[in-house]
């Protein structure tokens, strides 16, 4: 037992060396400083059902991906604006993670069966191939130039 603890003890304090130091800009400091900004272009391809809006969240990887609000996006589009490519202007320079959902039922989330399996078309970044939800790591992405991120929904 006290092997077990000393482990955790060692394993938590390794991690916490590895996180990067919190950072000590102010606000004002934040926005006075350049950082780049670039066009994110979203493309959704299988969009196969006539009806519902198109959620589109962009997370920061900084964002609890599952249950938390994505920080940098949450725009609803129609199915005839998603059918053009989605636009970002201005985005700056980061890894984020895209969510998309056909919201059938305009409740704002991914309706799910009682085997808690989608019922509704969705898709992420990367299009992983998923076999429960998805990590963060599976679906971010670096975005240090202008980017077109096509999404199958599934």
């Amino acid at each position: 037992m006290k092997t077990k603890a000393l482990l955790i003890a060692s394993v938590t304090s390794l991690l916490m060396a590895c996180e990067p130091a919190p950072s000590t800009q102010t606000a004002s400091q934040a926005e006075s400083s350049p950082q780049s900004q670039h066009t994110l272009t979203i493309k959704l391809s299988n969009i196969s059902k006539p009806e519902g809006n198109i959620k589109l969240f962009v997370y920061r990887t900084s964002d609890d991906l599952l249950r938390g609000q994505a920080s940098y996006l949450q725009q609803t589009y129609s199915l005839e604006q998603a059918a053009a490519p989605i636009v970002l202007n201005q985005v700056p320079t980061g890894d984020y993670a895209i969510f998309v959902l056909q919201d059938l039922d305009d409740d704002h989330k991914l309706a799910m069966n009682h085997q808690g399996m989608p019922q509704e078309p969705y898709g992420y970044s990367n299009n992983p191939v998923l076999m429960g939800p998805p990590t963060m790591a599976q679906v971010q992405f670096s975005l240090n130039q202008d980017k077109t991120a096509e999404i199958k929904m599934n």
